[in-house]
């Protein structure tokens, strides 16, 4: 599904140099080329944080009141009783070293992963 994506956003690119780059010129086309940027950021601006990353910050009053707005927005009603207490994940200091990819547990799906990211990448060029 997201090749599909990465297709039909190359397809639109196209689209969008055909229609500016001759009448207006290469700097309408750059122009174009990054307003999908400045959406981003509207819409980042009004995204919550990640439970689990304030969880794993040792902020979790933060994660409970991000818990509540989700379900408000899903109309789920979300009540905790007065002894729950959510705790980190993880510890923040925990450091995985990247050669923990090729240990015997994760070695094949880290090398299926990296296959299949090279030949997507090869396409490019």
């Amino acid at each position: 599904f997201l090749t599909l994506l990465g297709v039909g956003g190359v397809l639109a690119l196209v689209g969008v140099a055909w229609l500016t780059i001759e009448p207006l010129g290469w700097r309408a086309f750059l122009a174009c080329c990054s307003l999908p940027s400045f959406v981003v950021l509207l819409f980042r601006a009004h995204a919550l944080e990640s439970p689990r990353y304030l969880l794993a910050s040792g902020r979790a009053d933060e994660a409970l009141e991000v818990l509540r707005q989700v379900a408000l927005m899903n109309g789920v009603s979300f009540a905790t009783s007065p002894g729950v207490v959510l705790e980190p994940v993880a510890d923040k200091d925990t450091q995985v070293p990247v050669s923990a990819l090729l240990s015997k547990p994760l070695r094949r799906n880290t090398l299926v992963t990296w296959l299949v990211w090279f030949c997507l990448v090869f396409g490019y060029y």
